[in-house]
């Protein structure tokens, strides 16, 4: 999705799917990071309070497009779990490479990205946030053959990344044939 507004809303992909139709395999889905505004936010935000300047500012208790909460911040995103199932209703079923943009804090929350791919036939896994675990990857898509990985430099999760077994964990990754960690260039992990 290229030449989107930075917030997009549910009213917009109602409005795409007027003049869209996709097969069943799409090549790729490109998510740069952006917000979700739902309808049901779009009303809050009519709730804004104007400010001496004419300006509207969001009342602080309207968080439209975060909730949940990791222990730290409190908050995790949700913006890209609609874009996915928004493609869902439009009857897309696989996804040969799927590439988002998930920097930044608040991210997406683990069960968010579960949530976001489940269903889908993912071949190319690449969601661009630190620290994803391999769980969460696995859970994705069964048809997963090659995952980009992006940390921050906490060991823990390259542990965590090599662990029973890692990508090369057959049962778990049976179509895994390579992985990238873009940012680390010490770390290679093989496949035999």
């Amino acid at each position: 999705m290229t030449g989107v507004p930075r917030t997009l809303s549910s009213d917009y992909l109602q409005r795409l799917s007027l003049h869209v139709s996709f097969d069943c395999v799409l090549k790729q889905v490109v998510l740069p990071n952006f917000n979700f505004r739902s309808q049901e936010s779009s009303e809050e935000a009519k709730l804004s309070v104007c400010t001496a300047r004419g300006r509207t500012k969001q009342r602080a208790d309207e968080s439209p497009r975060i909730s949940g909460g990791p222990p730290n911040s409190g908050r995790y995103r949700k913006d890209y779990l609609a874009v996915f199932d928004w493609l869902r209703r439009k009857g897309v079923r696989r996804i040969i490479r799927v590439a988002v943009d998930d920097t930044g804090v608040p991210f997406h929350a683990d069960e968010t990205i579960e949530n976001a791919l489940e269903g889908f036939e993912v071949e190319i896994w690449d969601w661009k946030r630190d620290h994803v675990p391999i769980s969460v990857i696995a859970k994705s898509s069964s048809n997963i053959r090659e995952v980009s990985l992006y940390y921050s430099g906490d060991v823990d999760s390259l542990e965590e990344w090599q662990r029973d077994g890692g990508f090369a964990n057959e049962s778990r990754f049976p179509e895994v044939r390579k992985t990238r960690l873009p940012r680390v260039r010490h770390f290679r992990h093989r496949l035999s």
